[in-house]
Order: structure tokens, then sequence, then C-alpha cells
């Protein structure tokens, strides 16, 4: 982080958190921001802090998406969260109907976001490994390799 940014992100942080406010200071007034400009610093802001589309909601239910420019993002934020949900599920069915001991973490959050990844630990032998990597490949999920 350079010097800029340490100047800069504590402001940020009190604007973004402003903006989408809590849930536990319901009568908390949130704050938009000021112009499209601060309101895109925010959004790449959120982002970077893996809350996006949390930002996001919050301009939508002020009803500011369209005013700010960012409803296209939203669109694309939504879609990306719908997707991950989407393939959380299908890989459960997948596994429960193979009897494969999983568990699924970190990919659902209590607020509006889109991790990453789905990230599953599996608690069986090898060999069900090897049998659960076979399932996902058949099922059409692709193996990435790392570096």
């Amino acid at each position: 982080m350079n010097r800029q940014e340490q100047v800069d992100s504590p402001s940020l942080t009190i604007k973004l958190l402003r903006t989408i406010g809590s849930p536990f200071a319901p009568e908390q007034k949130q704050v938009l921001p000021e112009n499209k400009e601060e309101a895109l610093e925010l959004y790449e802001y959120a982002t970077k802090n893996k809350i996006g589309l949390a930002y996001l909601e919050s301009l939508k239910d002020q009803e500011r998406l369209e005013e700010f420019g960012l409803k296209g993002k939203y669109e694309e934020e939504k879609k990306k969260h719908d997707e991950q949900q989407v393939t959380a599920s299908r890989i459960s069915e997948l596994f429960n109907s193979h009897g494969i001991n999983y568990a699924i973490f970190k990919s659902i959050i209590p607020f509006p976001a889109t991790p990453n990844d789905v990230d599953i630990i599996h608690f069986g032998s090898d060999w069900e490994f090897e049998r659960a990597a076979e399932l996902m490949l058949e099922s059409n999920y692709m193996e990435v390799k790392g570096g």
C-alpha cells in the first residue's frame, strides 16, 4: 500500500461503512456518496475488500444505482453471486447423491458478497477423494492446476 492509499483508506473505509450501514445500528442514517466519481471510487474500494455487492445492494436499496452509473456493475455482481450459489448447490447435490463426506465453508456469508471460489473440504479416504474428483470431472467441472 503506498502512502496515498494509507492516507485515503481510513476515510474511504468510514465513507464505505456509512454508505452500507450496519444491521446492528438500523437507526443510523446511511450516507450516500457525494457524486458519481466518489460512488465509483467507493465501489472499487469495496470490491478490493470483498464487499462490492454489499455496497451495490445498499445503493440499490436507496434507489441510486442508475444515478451513480452502477446498475450494470450491480447486475454483473448479482449474476456472479447467483452463479456461485448454484455451483455450491450443484456440488452438494452431486456429493450427497454419491455419499461423499464433505463440507462447504467460507462460501456463504451473512452479507451479499461473491467470494472467489467455493471451498470444499473432503473428510474421506484417499480413494474417496479420487472418486470425488472423478465425479466432478464427469459432471463438467474443470480441473485447475497451480503453477
